[in-house]
C-alpha cells in the first residue's frame, strides 16, 4: 500500500455493464475521454473488501498526511482514492482515522449503489 500515496489524487467511481458473454464486466472510464475495455475476473463472492493507508505527516513542506483506499469487489479493484489531507494531524491515530472514514463512506456508498 506505501505506493499508493505515489499515484495522482483522483476519485474514480466505475459504471459496470455485464458483458454478453457473461465472462466478464466492461467498465467505462468517466475519468477521461478515453474509454479502457477492463475485463474482471470472475469471483465465487461478491463482497466488498477495502484497504486503508496513511503516510503521516509524510509532506515535508507542510507536514500534512496522504490518505489512500482501495476497495475490492471480489478480487477486483473496483475504486481506489489517493489524496493529501486538508489539514495537519496532530498525531497518527487522528490521520488514520480521517482516511478510514473517508474508506468507511465510499463503501456505503458502493454497498448502496450494488443493492
Amino acid at each position: 500500500m506505501g505506493v499508493l500515496h505515489q499515484m495522482k489524487p483522483r476519485r474514480v467511481h466505475l459504471p459496470l455493464q455485464s458483458l454478453s458473454s457473461g465472462e466478464g464486466v466492461f467498465i467505462n472510464n468517466p475519468v477521461s475521454t478515453i474509454i479502457i475495455p477492463l475485463f474482471l475476473k470472475q469471483s465465487p463472492t461478491l463482497s466488498l473488501t477495502a484497504f486503508t493507508d496513511v503516510d503521516w505527516a509524510g509532506n515535508v513542506d507542510d507536514r500534512t498526511s496522504t490518505s489512500a483506499y482501495v476497495i475490492y469487489l471480489g478480487g477486483n479493484a473496483v475504486s481506489w482514492y489517493s489524496k493529501k489531507q486538508k489539514s495537519v494531524a496532530q498525531s497518527s491515530t487522528e490521520a488514520e482515522y480521517r482516511a478510514l472514514a473517508s474508506c468507511a463512506y465510499e463503501v456505503l456508498w458502493l454497498r448502496n449503489f450494488l443493492h
